[in-house]
């Protein structure tokens, strides 16, 4: 550097010194520049060689396969289809697209019964000219009104194919047919009959063989009596504690007849049964009519039914009336009489008014 100075102070030796300093700051200046691109290149060929190769974003899931050692492709997550063509199920398919409960119950129940009859839900729709047109269940139910909707009238048959025949309805009548027709069969699968229904005015009581005589006299009486008082039927149960676990058919006089016998009782236990029959019956003797089913070995059932009101009770009633009628009388016969004596009265008190003005 300082020897290229040199030869250019030589070369302008000539000229004057303020051209030598021209040339002397053009110079510095060219050669801070050259200086600059060079330390340039060599900072960017450093970055180069440090920096790390690139390598493309993999999804965590992806990652994980690869990590697995499985050689798979990460897809995009597609977006769930609402269309209920798509992959039907009969099973677990539920209409939601409408409001409304009954709706979504009934319209499941059409796709239903339209897959059964055409899988690719290809359905013959009455319209306004009267002839069947062909076409696709979802086209039919786009085409709706708000107060209106369809139901299968007929099924035919097609070049050997069979198609729902729709036609249109009046939606509320529609669904309130559904809704008793739904509810019918839904009574016939879970719901008693009205005859097996129990009677609101008949009690259950349930007695083991193994309870003890205090409190068959005292529990147990008292809840049997208690219920006769208010005019109740009973239906007694006397059946061992293991068998009262499962209560259908415990109160079924029918069945009580065709228990099985348990295993063969001892003399001890048989004396102990027959005190708690014999008992129960001593106390319903008085106070109701007692009908017996079943073995001693197994179950009994006591249908109990209270007896009518006495007489007495029918001849205490008439004497409270008779002696209500006889205060009556008293209380008449009482007025009469002080009336008559206020009568009496007032004529001796004329007397003797009269008297004195005599």
């Amino acid at each position: 550097m300082i020897g290229r100075l040199l030869r250019t102070q030589r070369r302008c030796y000539s000229k004057s010194t303020k051209d030598i300093l021209e040339t002397l700051t053009a110079a510095s200046k060219k050669s801070s520049q050259t200086d600059y691109w060079a330390q340039l290149r060599k900072s960017t060929q450093d970055d180069r060689s440090t920096k790390k190769p690139f390598k493309p974003k993999t999804h965590p899931q992806a990652a994980s396969h690869a990590s697995q050692g499985a050689h798979t492709h990460y897809k995009k997550p597609q977006k769930k289809v609402n269309d209920p063509y798509a992959h039907f199920d009969p099973k677990t398919f539920k209409y939601s697209e409408s409001l409304s409960l009954r709706e979504n119950e009934y319209y499941t129940d059409l796709f239903k019964r339209v897959y059964e009859v055409n899988p690719q839900f290809q359905v013959l729709k009455v319209g306004d000219e009267g002839s069947p047109k062909k076409c696709h269940f979802k086209q039919v139910l786009k085409e709706l009104q708000d107060d209106e909707t369809v139901d299968i009238v007929d099924i035919q048959t097609v070049k050997d194919h069979k198609y729902p025949l729709l036609r249109l309805m009046n939606k509320e009548s529609v669904l309130k047919t559904f809704a008793e027709k739904r509810s019918v069969e839904i009574s016939k699968l879970y719901g008693r009959t009205r005859e097996k229904k129990r009677d609101s005015n008949v009690k259950f009581v349930k007695v083991s063989w193994e309870i003890s005589p205090m409190d068959l006299e005292n529990q147990k009486c008292n809840e049997i009596l208690s219920h006769l008082k208010k005019n109740y039927k009973l239906t007694i149960a006397i059946d061992s504690k293991d068998n009262f676990n499962d209560m259908r058919g415990a109160f079924d006089v029918s069945e009580a007849s065709n228990v099985e016998k348990s295993k063969k009782l001892n003399d001890l236990e048989m004396i102990k049964r027959e005190k708690t029959l014999t008992k129960l019956k001593d106390i319903l003797a008085d106070v109701a009519e007692v009908e017996t089913s079943g073995n001693i070995g197994g179950r009994i059932v006591l249908t109990v039914i209270p007896m009518a009101k006495d007489s007495k009770n029918t001849d205490k009633k008439s004497s409270k009336d008779q002696k209500k009628l006889e205060r009556i009388l008293k209380q008449k016969q009482r007025e009469e009489k002080k009336k008559a004596e206020m009568e009496a009265r007032a004529k001796e008190f004329e007397k003797m008014q009269a008297n004195t003005l005599s």
